[in-house]
């Protein structure tokens, strides 16, 4: 989600969002490292009991 949030800001559609981010992740641009989630952004430092460290609290996406 930080991920496309991220491109959001700078890409000029919702679907172009969603594909920048999705060719981010497929290029490993975007991933848990060390406790740390890794964005083209930057990093973000993740608690071992927060939610957003497993895969089956993460939400979907809606566009609108």
């Amino acid at each position: 989600m930080s991920e496309f949030y991220h491109q959001l800001r700078g890409a000029t559609t919702k679907a172009e969002t969603l594909q920048l981010t999705q060719q981010a992740m497929i290029a490993r641009k975007v991933q848990i490292e060390n406790g740390q989630l890794v964005t083209t952004a930057g990093k973000l430092n993740l608690s071992a009991n927060t939610p957003q460290t497993k895969p089956k609290f993460l939400p979907s996406l809606l566009l609108e």
